[in-house]
């Protein structure tokens, strides 16, 4: 890993020269997750999505705190890196965590 790049620094890594393939990952299959959910559940967003189909019961509360967990790091990765200002390592370190889940959940 290089240097702990401040946030400017790193959206200008990241964006203008290139979109790291790890990153680009988790989103993409975060994204793919909440999809999937609002698609099933007809609702608006990740959050409510998940949560109308806990209550519909066609997903147990196991499977809710996965998709729970998922939205909260994806959150903290695309929003409060922006917002927060996170540098290169603390969001590295969320994109390896949500990728920890995936990776947990498929074997």
């Amino acid at each position: 890993m290089s240097k702990n790049l401040n946030h400017q620094d790193w959206v200008v890594q990241q964006f203008n020269k290139y979109l790291r393939k790890q990153y680009r990952d988790v989103i993409i299959h975060s994204s793919i997750i909440e999809g999937v959910l609002r698609n099933e559940s007809k609702k608006g967003s990740f959050d409510q999505a998940s949560k109308a189909l806990l209550r519909s019961g066609k997903i147990n509360s196991t499977e809710f705190r996965v998709f729970n967990e998922v939205r909260e790091i994806r959150n903290n990765l695309v929003h409060e890196s922006f917002r927060n200002q996170l540098v290169q390592n603390d969001i590295d370190g969320l994109r390896d965590e949500l990728m920890k889940k995936y990776m947990k959940h498929i074997r």
